[in-house]
């Protein structure tokens, strides 16, 4: 029978023994192990049938309560009785346990109770013991298969810069082997094993001890970094524009405003809509007045953030008046101009322009400074080209 079966109960109900000094067996195991519960005219007992120590030959005897500490005394037994009904329970590997017991018409319990077996099916160690150890150049493993099957590991050197060849030294032998002078019959076997990927596959002879050396590599190894996550983009907090919260633009006047995204390094790009298209048109920032009226401007950003303008559309001026039309200044000073539109109009560009710099220069913003003694004719000028002139004379 294979392993895979060895969690299972038996039982046996109104068994009769109708003549004779026969009687029942029930029994299980696998690998060369077996065990029988016998019920006879000489009563009931544990028989295992297992390897004799230090041969291959199958041996059967007789196990007492918890077996590996007493043996039945066949001379007290008592027999089963002919025409009685009895019930037997046999378990084999159920919680880890081998039981047989059985009850009957005519035996008294106290009687049967005798013969009821209770142990654990393996006695015995059979895992593999280990032992790691490690210096400045080695690592040394012991293994310890006091089971009598051969057996495989595996061990895994990761994180170790180990070499490619292992030392595998086992010593193993039967139990009645034993060493003399000039007849060394247990001695260890050293052999050499290959590591592949940083692994060693061990084969581990039935009842051996087996010590492994493997040399570490002088060579230092450099640990794979684990991986970083990425880092998130910085978002927008804010929005500013170039111009003002209001402006006023001419009808057909283009204005390009431009938004600035905060913090320094987040992404620039900004959506732009307008509240009134019939009013104001905007494409990447650029307006166009399109008929008299009012209408938002908006820049925002993929998370929200936003800035608006609102921009008033007036007519285009048919003409601008200046606050002056002839102006005497000294050498130094200075001068602001001042432009008047007509009712309903306006230009938000103004273009300032001097004749002789020299004389008088004029910022973007309209200020006139008197640089030297002569005359220079100052000129603004509308998006629509409407003009407008201030003579200046320099003491």
């Amino acid at each position: 029978m294979t392993e895979k079966w060895t969690d299972f109960e038996i039982q046996v109900e109104g068994a009769v023994k109708t003549s004779g000094n026969g009687g029942f067996v029930i029994g299980a195991g696998y690998d060369k192990q077996y065990y029988w519960y016998q019920i006879n005219g000489e009563g009931a007992y544990m028989e295992v049938t297992r390897q004799q120590r230090g041969s291959d030959n199958l041996v059967t005897k007789m196990l007492g309560n918890n077996y590996a500490n007493r043996h039945y005394n066949k001379d007290n037994f008592t027999a089963i009785h002919t025409n009685d009904a009895m019930d037997i329970f046999f378990n084999y590997g159920v919680k880890g346990k081998l039981e047989a017991n059985y009850t009957s018409n005519d035996v008294s319990l106290a009687e049967t109770a005798k013969y009821d077996v209770s142990s654990d099916l393996y006695q015995y160690q059979t895992d593999i013991y280990q032992v790691v150890n490690k210096d400045d150049k080695n690592v040394y493993i012991k293994l310890v298969n006091p089971d009598r099957q051969r057996k495989s590991i595996q061990l895994n050197f990761k994180n170790l810069n180990v070499s490619s060849k292992a030392e595998v030294t086992t010593l193993t032998a039967g139990l009645n082997d034993a060493n003399a002078i000039g007849n060394e019959i247990v001695k260890p076997i050293t052999s050499s094993q290959s590591i592949q990927n940083n692994q060693l596959t061990c084969q581990l002879v039935a009842n051996s001890v087996n010590v492994i050396r493997v040399p570490l590599s002088q060579t230092s190894v450099t640990p794979t970094p684990k991986p970083q996550p990425s880092p998130q983009p910085a978002k927008p907090k804010s929005v500013s524009l170039n111009v003002k919260k209001a402006i006023t633009i001419g009808q057909g006047e283009k204005v390009t405003l431009k938004a600035t995204v905060s913090p320094k390094g987040v992404s620039q790009k900004v959506n732009w809509s307008t509240s009134k298209k019939s009013v104001v048109t905007v494409k990447n920032g650029k307006i166009t007045g399109k008929k008299p009226g009012k209408s938002v401007i908006m820049a925002k950003t993929s998370n929200g953030k936003y800035k608006k303008c609102t921009v008033t559309v007036k007519k285009k001026p048919s003409k601008i008046n200046l606050n002056a039309k002839k102006k005497i200044l000294k050498k130094g000073k200075t001068f602001r101009i001042k432009v008047k539109f007509p009712k309903n109009t306006y230009s938000y560009k103004l273009t300032y322009t001097s004749s002789k710099n020299k004389i008088a220069s004029v910022s973007k913003t309209g200020v006139v400074k008197a640089k030297k003694k002569g005359k220079a004719v100052i000129t603004v000028k509308t998006y629509n080209g409407k003009k407008a002139k201030i003579t200046f004379t320099v003491k």
